[in-house]
């Protein structure tokens, strides 16, 4: 039995809310969305971006929730990763809180397996079958948690896109302390799962910039999600006037190709590089560039929704999004050949 989340909200209305601001709640409308399913098979896309509309009545509304409230909550089990297993034939909703009680509107399933990062396996693990008959991976996560040291400690996917509040689960109930987030602020995660150290030094008529790039809040490989996705650590060197001189980037992602080239997932035959960062993983970066006179060095951490080649094949802009920026000054060379304010570390 379908129920839209507008019906939903009416009895938990701030979890309703938090979910309406999350990319669940708007994945069947993103323009890369919508534009490889114009190319891709349906079937494939709909099963994770919009997994009711196969199983709801014409004209649905809880089918245009995209991943609504019951394409979770009508979880009973996952067989395997990657394996979505709706039960949409009763009343009863599920949930990691097993202390609830049943109500007039549904009843309550005691499910521990919400709280742990399996249930996030049926739409965020994908492997297809190429033209060549090979699989390919398409989406990891699951793995790479599984991987890391985050899984042998047990913390959970949801422990960092779903952290506790103590709140009300529903109207007249009393206030929690564990009450899951359903907005999933990716934007707060990206922001928050790389740290950045920056160093620039004098070196001749050049600067030497070193970057030091860990990851060590994310569970998985970042960047995370479609291997369209890029992170791009970008340097530029800006005169005192504000004009950009040399530049230099470092580009992060799983480039997947056909004999064409690059090419998007569904219409990819092979991986051919795989260049994130893993969970914990550090990586380290050297830069040297030419600067005259004085200036500043801005290094910036940029996640990037879709790389611009498979944007412009798909006909959609690629956004981006500034994860970390830093800004060194440095003076210009004195008669002893060096800068002022040189060497400068920076660990924002």
């Amino acid at each position: 039995m379908l129920h839209p989340a507008t019906r939903c909200a009416e009895c938990h209305g701030p979890i309703a809310k938090e979910w309406k601001t999350s990319t669940h709640a708007r994945a069947d409308v993103s323009p890369v969305y919508l534009a490889m399913r114009s190319q891709g098979e349906h079937e494939a896309c709909d099963r994770c971006h919009a997994p009711l509309v196969a199983r709801a009545e014409p004209n649905s509304l809880a089918a245009r929730d995209a991943v609504g409230c019951d394409s979770c909550h009508a979880i009973r089990e996952v067989d395997s990763p990657g394996t979505l297993a709706l039960h949409l034939d009763d009343i009863v909703k599920y949930g990691p809180l097993c202390d609830t009680k049943d109500n007039y509107f549904h009843k309550v399933g005691c499910s521990p397996l919400h709280g742990t990062s399996e249930l996030c396996s049926a739409c965020h693990s994908l492997s297809q079958r190429t033209s060549a008959g090979q699989m390919l991976t398409v989406q990891s996560e699951f793995e790479e948690w599984r991987a890391s040291i985050y899984s042998g400690a047990r913390v959970e996917c949801q422990s960092c896109h779903m952290p506790g509040a103590h709140d009300a689960v529903a109207v007249g109930s009393p206030t929690r302390g564990g009450v899951p987030n359903h907005a999933f602020a990716m934007a707060d995660l990206r922001k928050n799962a790389v740290s950045m150290g920056v160093s620039v030094r004098d070196a001749g008529k050049d600067l030497a910039v070193s970057v030091s790039l860990k990851n060590n809040r994310a569970g998985h490989s970042v960047p995370s999600g479609l291997p369209e996705r890029r992170m791009a650590l970008r340097i530029a060197i800006h005169d005192d006037a504000g004009h950009v001189g040399r530049t230099a980037e470092q580009v992060y992602g799983r480039m997947l190709v056909n004999d064409q080239g690059p090419a998007p997932f569904y219409a990819a035959t092979r991986l051919a590089l795989d260049s994130r960062i893993a969970a914990m993983e550090t990586r380290q970066e050297e830069f040297t560039l030419e600067a005259q006179g004085k200036g500043e060095v801005e290094v910036a951490l940029v996640f990037v929704d879709i790389a611009a080649d498979i944007a412009k094949g798909l006909g959609v802009d690629s956004q981006e999004e500034v994860i970390t920026r830093v800004l060194v000054p440095f003076g210009p060379r004195g008669p002893s050949g060096s800068r002022p304010r040189l060497p400068k570390t920076v660990e924002p």
